[in-house]
């Protein structure tokens, strides 16, 4: 990960095991670093993979975001089905026929529910938003239901462009696929939720990120039909392919939402969702979002998103994952994955969302922080803590033996510091096994004040007017200060034990 990159760290040889730990969970998606999550030497796209799926010759041409001022794009869709009194129309007839319909079918609340949550989960990423027709010929979308085809063996979903003389998406569903007969598959997170975003996906113009297609002869593989490393569902909704060729592990569930490519494409097409000023976005526990996908519950709750925010001053994006007990890996920088509820990888950032603040739960977790300052909550469990090169992160490490570990002095400097609540002495710990001040050759150590002038010298500064200790490091050339400042706010006492060298 490029926020690594951009830092020396010292000697590795010397990391402690919660430096090892928190280097592995940064890399871990760093294909330099870890060439074998990559096993068949795909090429590697990037921030640029959403533009594979901009491939359809067909665009909304009167809905593309070109005017920075207009605030909403709509879509208005209509669905199909046997109780529908346009079903002998002309334009009807021959959608139905082109796309070798025989027979339509009824629908329950169920189906149509999942359908609109699918709809509603695409206006949540991107400057649109859908409205239900019950006018066939006022639609831009239409979703139909059958039970009978023509000469057509598989019950496969799919979807069909507009032409000039019906100017209308059409995705066609079979009530027949067994999937559709059990009510678990209409619940987030599985097939037919599935189902339903991937083809909405195609209805508002994006394509598969590679070339095939289900009714090609020969069934798609990654191995063969993948044209970059990123065509997986941790990716994309879009795609034919499982996430654990990006490594990624879903323990069998489905995404029901826009995934990260997904999200830069359909912004690409249509802009970046816009909301008031002041608004504060929760994910996970206590969530705000009234999303069942970004939703937790309890502690057998299984999230599934990639993170995505609209614009505006002061909007304020939380993970709370404080319900779970599985040991997590929360990373809050944009593109990352993190392993939340006992799943890997399954929840992502999209890139541009600033996430502020993340909670951690009962578990053993890894606390990531980006570059903007967060505030960082441990909650149980002992928690290793990195806070990023943003400054002003506000740490808290909660109940258990919790480790803050800092890799570069250009993480909370004078200027823009740290701050640790409530660090508990000789059960907490700083780690600075890794720490990278300007002299590869030397190591931190603590000196008396009087004597405090090399690179690596430090010592404890006492405040009795603030209530606080400060641990006050000397930086060398090259780093962005002279001085690592870290602040622990209503701790009884820090002492030099409590710190890994």
């Amino acid at each position: 990960m490029s926020l690594l990159k951009n830092h020396y760290f010292s000697n590795e040889s010397s990391d402690s095991d919660a430096v090892k730990r928190l280097k592995k969970y940064l890399y871990y998606y760093d294909l330099n670093e870890h060439p074998e999550i990559n096993k068949f030497e795909k090429p590697i796209f990037g921030d640029k993979a959403f533009k594979e799926l901009l491939r359809r010759k067909f665009y909304w041409k009167d809905k593309q975001y070109e005017d920075p001022f207009k605030i909403d794009i709509e879509f208005r869709y209509f669905l199909l089905t046997s109780n529908s009194k346009f079903i002998n129309g002309p334009l009807v007839k021959e959608a139905m026929k082109k796309a070798r319909v025989a027979e339509l079918a009824t629908i329950d609340m169920n189906i149509k529910n999942a359908l609109d949550k699918s709809y509603e989960a695409w206006s949540k990423v991107t400057n649109i938003y859908f409205t239900e027709v019950f006018d066939y010929n006022k639609a831009d979308l239409v979703v139909g239901f059958y039970s009978k085809n023509i000469g057509k063996t598989d019950l496969n979903p799919f979807t069909r462009s507009p032409n000039e003389k019906n100017y209308k998406f059409h995705s066609w569903f079979n009530v027949n696929n067994r999937k559709f007969l059990d009510p678990k598959c209409l619940e987030v997170n599985r097939n037919i939720r599935k189902a339903f975003i991937h083809e909405i996906g195609h209805q508002l113009c994006l394509s598969h990120p590679s070339k095939y297609d289900a009714s090609d002869k020969e069934k798609p593989t990654y191995e063969k039909k993948a044209s970059h490393f990123e065509d997986s569902f941790a990716y994309s909704v879009m795609s034919y392919f499982n996430e654990s060729y990006t490594g990624q592990d879903f323990k069998g569930f489905l995404p029901s939402c826009p995934m990260m490519d997904d999200i830069a494409a359909v912004q690409a097409l249509y802009g970046v969702k816009k909301k008031p000023d002041d608004i504060k976005i929760i994910y996970g526990f206590n969530s705000n979002t009234n999303l069942d996908y970004t939703t937790a519950i309890n502690e057998d709750s299984k999230l599934l998103f990639c993170a995505c925010s609209p614009i505006g001053e002061n909007v304020i994006n939380i993970f709370d994952f404080s319900g779970f007990k599985q040991d997590q890996v929360i990373n809050l920088n944009e593109a990352a994955f993190s392993d939340i509820g006992g799943l890997q990888g399954n929840v992502s950032i999209s890139r541009g969302c600033i996430i502020s603040a993340a909670i951690g739960g009962e578990g053993n977790d890894i606390i990531i922080g980006n570059n903007t300052g967060n505030r960082l909550d441990g909650i149980a469990g002992d928690n290793i803590f990195y806070s990023g090169f943003g400054g002003y992160n506000a740490l808290y490490p909660g109940t258990g033996k919790n480790t803050f570990v800092y890799l570069s002095g250009n993480q909370s400097v004078k200027d823009a510091y740290d701050i640790i609540f409530h660090f508990k002495t000789g059960k907490d710990k700083v780690d600075l096994s890794g720490f990278y001040f300007g002299d590869k050759k030397r190591k931190v150590r603590f000196v008396s004040r009087d004597v405090f002038e090399q690179p690596g010298d430090a010592y404890l500064k006492f405040e009795s007017i603030s209530n606080s200790i400060t641990l006050i490091i000397k930086l060398g050339e090259g780093m962005r200060s002279d001085e690592f400042n870290l602040v622990f706010l209503y701790s009884k006492e820090v002492t030099e034990a409590d710190f890994i060298l």
